[in-house]
């Protein structure tokens, strides 16, 4: 589950029932909203498609989100009042969770990789970013065998938290600085290598960075590091 706040709703996926079509759908909940209120976003187009992983767009009005039908995902932009709707992936690209450049809404990036792969697997992703309607390109690891999932912009749009494989083989969360004269800055790691991580966020002025981190007895912690650049 996903969630993210504008000035007044909350947004996450909601997982309902495997016998439930779909069975990931957007749920838009009211700040303060009273329990079980959250009601389903029915897209346009869109209203039996497995849906997850949405975020904000600056306007507090779109939705960036993922479109898993048939594990073939795009991403979806979506008008949450008039539920229309715009592929905005790459043609001859998957991409699975999206995130978007709150400053520069044209910049997006995802975990994805070439149709040419044959089949959607999230093992092989790399980190996409895409300007626009131009071509992705990779700004995570370039090295074969390399991956990267699960972006996400810090609200000024300087710095990208993503996974990956640490040395040790364990998903780590790393950190990129986002400048597009230089697509080569240091990738950083962050946290024990020796233990799997995953889905970081940025806190709202970028002076922070909370992940979940299993412990040594396999358990799921949530994690905070302090960032200075």
């Amino acid at each position: 589950m996903n969630t993210e706040q504008n000035t007044n709703q909350i947004t996450f996926t909601g997982v309902f029932p495997k016998s439930s079509l779909p069975h990931n759908r957007i749920m838009l909940l009211t700040e303060n909203g009273a329990d079980n209120s959250a009601q389903q976003l029915t897209v346009s187009g869109y209203e039996n498609a497995e849906l997850a992983y949405p975020t904000w767009y600056a306007n507090g009005l779109t939705l960036l989100v993922t479109n898993y039908t048939n594990n073939q995902p795009k991403l979806l932009k979506v008008n949450i009042n008039s539920l229309q709707s715009q592929e905005l992936t790459y043609q001859g690209y998957w991409s699975g969770m999206g995130t978007v450049n709150l400053v520069n809404d044209e910049i997006i990036a995802y975990g994805g990789q070439s149709e040419s792969s044959g089949i959607y697997n999230q093992n092989n992703n790399k980190i996409c970013m895409q300007i626009g309607d131009n071509t992705p390109f990779v700004f995570s690891d370039l090295a074969e065998g390399a991956i990267g999932r699960a972006p996400w912009f810090c609200n000024d749009g300087q710095l990208m938290a993503f996974e990956a494989m640490s040395g040790q083989g364990k998903l780590q969360i790393f950190i990129k600085s986002v400048d597009l004269s230089n697509r080569n800055t240091p990738i950083i790691p962050v946290g024990n290598g020796n233990f799997a991580a995953q889905h970081a966020k940025f806190s709202p002025d970028g002076s922070q960075l909370v992940w979940v981190q299993n412990d040594n007895q396999g358990r799921s912690r949530i994690y905070l590091g302090t960032i200075d650049y």
